[in-house]
């Protein structure tokens, strides 16, 4: 059962890691057969971000429920406005959502979400850190503004392949490159403290992020 189970996992591991690929290929692609076969994911896909946040208690759940229902009614007009759809409008409510959780957290009175983060790891977070945390939760809202900005800007006014590219082929890598980046300056510009693994901080991530809920300053 565990070898089933396992199996399980790495075969929808493998579907979702391939997606963006086959979607970015499908839409440059004149074969028809490439076309369906990315529908069909993106069905699915659609249908398990519906079944998802129904199963969901974020306050947002019923209007994530009908973008899907709206999504996956609206992609089946044609498998080229499926593969759009699949594409822009996760790509669109996953920016959108962390900005909202990186950016609300900047706001007076509250503590920012990277501040957060560190201090779940290390409760004893230096001052000189504080104000860095914050500047990296600035940085990052800047990031997921400038993906929604830039995947706007590239829909109206650049071919479907380049914006394709942007969206499908090349979010997951800048994610991943912004990441590495600060990582590494981080651990050369404060070398005397102790860093946590990045596994630790994906973990810390996570955790806050299916709470999300901005944490507030705590006065007294």
């Amino acid at each position: 059962m565990r070898l089933l189970a396992w199996t399980g996992r790495l075969i929808a591991a493998t579907l979702v890691a391939s997606f963006p690929w086959l979607t970015h290929a499908a839409l440059t692609s004149s074969s028809h057969w490439a076309e369906v076969a990315a529908v069909l994911i993106s069905a699915q896909l659609i249908l398990a971000g519906v079944v998802f946040a129904l199963r969901s208690t974020s306050p947002y759940r019923w209007p994530l429920v009908m973008t899907g229902a709206l999504t996956l009614a609206w992609s089946w007009q044609s498998a080229h406005t499926s593969l759009v759809a699949a594409s822009g409008v996760p790509h669109a409510l996953i920016n959108a959502g962390l900005l909202f959780l990186f950016g609300c957290s900047l706001l007076p009175g509250r503590v920012p979400l990277v501040t957060t983060l560190a201090r779940t790891i290390d409760p004893e977070l230096p001052r000189e850190m504080i104000g860095y945390t914050r500047r990296v939760t600035a940085l990052w809202a800047a990031f997921f503004a400038g993906q929604l900005v830039a995947s706007v800007v590239l829909f109206l006014a650049a071919p479907v392949a380049v914006w394709s590219l942007f969206v499908n082929v090349l979010n997951a890598p800048l994610i991943a490159f912004v990441f590495l980046a600060e990582y590494a300056y981080r651990t050369v510009h404060f070398r005397n403290y102790r860093h946590p693994s990045i596994s630790q901080m994906i973990r810390a991530f996570t955790e806050r992020a299916v709470q999300a809920q901005p944490t507030s300053i705590e006065k007294g």
